[in-house]
C-alpha cells in the first residue's frame, strides 16, 4: 500500500481486503475486542502456540513470536465490534500516522549524506528522535480532541 495515503483510506482498504491483524499489534495498541473475539483470538493463539512447541525460544520471545503469528481479520476487528469501533479506529489512525511519518522521516535521510555526514550513523538517532517527537504530538492531538480540551 501507499504510504502517502491518509490514515482514514488505509483503514478502509483493510477492511475491504481483509486483511489480518497480528494480535502483537491488537494488545500494543490496546485495542478493544468483544468477548467473542477473544475467544476465536485465545482459540487461535493456542493452536499457533502448538507449533511453537520444540521451539528453543522462551518467556516474552516466545509470546511475542506467538503473537505476530495470530491474527484477526482486520473487517472482523472493526465491524463486528460496534461498540469499540470508534475507539479502535482512532487507535489504529494514531499508528498509521507515526508509521508514515517514520516513513517520511526514513525517506529524507538520504538527503543527510549530501551534507556530508553518513546515513547509517545517522539513521537510527536521527529517525528515533524524530518520531518519538511526532509520537507525542499525535498522541496529546488525539488525547485533546477526545478529552475536548480548546487549544
Amino acid at each position: 500500500m501507499n504510504g502517502n495515503l491518509p490514515g482514514d483510506i488505509l483503514i478502509a482498504l483493510g477492511i475491504a481486503h481483509q486483511i489480518r491483524y497480528p494480535l502483537y499489534y491488537v494488545k500494543k495498541l490496546g485495542l478493544e475486542l468483544s468477548g467473542e473475539q477473544w475467544e476465536k483470538v485465545n482459540a487461535q493463539r493456542s493452536r499457533v502456540a502448538k507449533q511453537f512447541v520444540s521451539s528453543e525460544l522462551t518467556g516474552k520471545y516466545l509470546d511475542r513470536r506467538i503473537n505476530d503469528n495470530t491474527f484477526i481479520n482486520f473487517a472482523d476487528l472493526i465491524l463486528n465490534n460496534i461498540d469499540d469501533a470508534e475507539k479502535n479506529i482512532i487507535k489504529i489512525r494514531g499508528s498509521l500516522a507515526v508509521i508514515k511519518d517514520g516513513q517520511a522521516v526514513f525517506t529524507n535521510l538520504e538527503k543527510v549524506s549530501k551534507l556530508g555526514f553518513d546515513p547509517a550513523v545517522m539513521a537510527s538517532p536521527f529517525i528515533t528522535t524524530i518520531v518519538d517527537a511526532l509520537s507525542l504530538l499525535v498522541y496529546f492531538n488525539i488525547a485533546t480532541h477526545m478529552l475536548h480540551l480548546a487549544v
